[in-house]
């Protein structure tokens, strides 16, 4: 079970949803003039071993293309492998589920609030945490 500090949306997504997720990540961030994020292959990802949990730097404008690279390579598969994508200053982090979940972790609730309204706008709602 995750910490409850991380928020969950919709579940399950659908490979297309899950794309438009981390593109609408990569513009939040980019509102918020995030210009450089840590990107890394988690559970699932058939990457080099060396590669795996381990934060890569890199320009924001570099993530999708990142993506795309890394799904021809057959590295990083959308809605089936973990994908870490967090800014620099670690005041938030959203993890590309491998069950085509999204979670999102900040301690900024005024951050989080916009997320959820501007997700939830494309009908993307945050899961009430299990009790």
């Amino acid at each position: 079970m995750w910490p409850t500090d991380w928020t969950t949306f919709t579940l399950p997504l659908n490979r297309d949803e899950h794309l438009d997720a981390i593109r609408s990540a990569v513009g939040f961030y980019a509102n918020h003039g995030v210009v450089k994020v840590f990107i890394a292959y988690g559970f699932g990802c058939d990457c080099p071993d060396a590669d795996l949990y381990q934060d890569k730097l890199m320009p924001l404008n570099d993530v999708l293309p990142f993506v795309a690279a890394t799904e021809e390579a057959d590295y990083y598969r959308v809605g089936k492998d973990n994908l870490h994508l967090k800014d620099v200053s670690g005041r938030s982090e959203f993890m590309f589920y491998h069950e085509s979940e999204v979670y999102f972790q900040t301690d900024d609730l005024q951050l989080r609030a916009e997320l959820v309204a501007i997700w939830g706008q494309q009908g993307w709602l945050p899961v009430p945490p299990a009790t």
